[in-house]
């Protein structure tokens, strides 16, 4: 496991989802839920262990507190406060937040987890909710879910990416120039109509993730008009897409989608572009470079025989050696969700963690006819957050924006 090598308490591979219900949370009933998706999927019913050689999962046989939220985003977790279960559950009126350490699963099992927890609260509330396609409750429990799809899926005699290529090229990124004072990270929530945004795709014949990513990506170039660095966006691709696996672990690889300085100022002209980052990307060989390269420390005999604090020490000299920005920003698409029989739930949303390095990110969850695209930011500028919006409404999309952050307006 790299995240927890790599992770300090400032510092934790972090992220949260977060589910708005119609009536307030019944912390008791969302408790019992919590164990009831545990039993259903005992895979996260564990705490992380160090061993001499490599990071594992143990059982953890303590309870996971639920707890009220102190409204700190993505605060780093105490594990002595979640009896070292690396998530932590909380609640505040009618809203459960899921915060997880990227170890344990990645974006697609833990939103599987919290409509898990989601459906044993709704019946513990007297709903009758019915799990959707992609729901894991729709079958029986089957070990396949806890496997290492990486390991499963790794071929040795497959093409190895380079050293330069692993490594990246600088990108424009965000200076810390004004991090904010306040703890925790800042969020604006763009509220959309799911139904016009695929209406505006269909008539630009893009998708959903390439037309909000060619708005986003826009918008950042017009705050930063004058750097010769292209824009490098991190798209997370669902492997199980490509390689066939119900595993809820982490599988997914990054796309690096290159935007150039002198792409023309048009939005089909980054449409164009993005596209065809993302279709390179994502082509099988590629992919399977990326998912070789991500499984190396478990598969290389040499690496593995190295002790784990020395491999430790040098994951996290190399960050810290590494000055230069190798991307712009993350943006994360969840996809389309709807648990049926039950209106209760009003919308599901993720924050996408920060780090000095990666100061402003994104990510955007569809629940029923509703897109909650939210960007997160650790600096103080709103300017990105500005210029998005201003993209959104030139496309004839008005969307309702929030913000955790107090005494500021969000003028369109």
């Amino acid at each position: 496991m790299l995240y927890p090598m790599i992770a300090t308490f400032r510092s934790q591979s972090l992220y949260r989802l977060t589910a708005t219900l119609t009536k307030e949370i019944v912390p008791d009933l969302l408790q019992k839920a919590l164990l009831s998706a545990l039993e259903r999927m005992p895979y996260f019913k564990v705490m992380i262990k160090s061993g001499f050689f490599r990071y594992y999962f143990q059982e953890n046989f303590e309870t996971p507190p639920v707890v009220e939220d102190n409204g700190v985003v993505l605060k780093a977790l105490d594990f002595r406060k979640t009896k070292n279960f690396p998530f932590q559950l909380s609640y505040h009126k009618n809203v459960i937040f899921y915060t997880a350490f990227h170890c344990l699963t990645d974006g697609t099992g833990a939103l599987e987890f919290l409509k898990a927890i989601l459906y044993f609260y709704l019946k513990e509330i007297g709903e009758n909710p019915i799990p959707d396609g992609n729901f894991v409750l729709t079958h029986p429990y089957d070990e396949e879910e806890e496997e290492d799809a990486f390991l499963r899926y790794y071929k040795k005699d497959c093409k190895r990416e380079s050293i330069k290529g692993m490594m990246g090229e600088n990108a424009l990124g965000f200076d810390l120039t004004k991090p904010q004072k306040k703890q925790g990270l800042t969020t604006v929530n763009y509220f959309m109509p799911a139904h016009l945004i695929k209406a505006k795709c269909k008539e630009r014949n893009t998708t959903v993730t390439i037309y909000l990513g060619a708005i986003l990506a826009r918008a950042i170039r017009k705050t930063i008009p004058n750097s010769k660095l292209p824009l490098m966006i991190f798209i997370p691709v669902n492997l199980r897409s490509f390689f066939p696996s119900i595993t809820m672990r982490n599988f997914t690889m990054s796309a690096v989608c290159k935007i150039p300085k002198d792409t023309p100022d048009d939005l089909n002209e980054y449409i164009k572009v993005l596209s065809s980052e993302l279709e390179r990307q994502t082509e099988r060989e590629n992919m399977q470079i990326k998912l070789n390269y991500t499984s190396t420390l478990a598969k290389t005999p040499f690496v593995r025989l190295i002790p784990m604090g020395i491999k430790a020490f040098f994951a996290r000299f190399a960050r810290m050696l590494s000055k230069s920005h190798r991307q712009t920003i993350i943006l994360s698409n969840l996809g389309r969700h709807k648990i049926q029989g039950t209106e209760e739930i009003k919308d599901i949303m993720i924050n996408m963690n920060c780090n000095f390095r990666s100061p402003r990110n994104c990510g955007f969850v569809t629940y029923g006819d509703k897109t909650v695209l939210t960007l997160t930011r650790l600096v103080k500028e709103s300017d990105v957050e500005l210029e998005f919006a201003k993209g959104l409404i030139a496309e004839g999309i008005i969307p309702d924006v929030t913000s955790n952050e107090r005494n500021r307006k969000y003028d369109m």
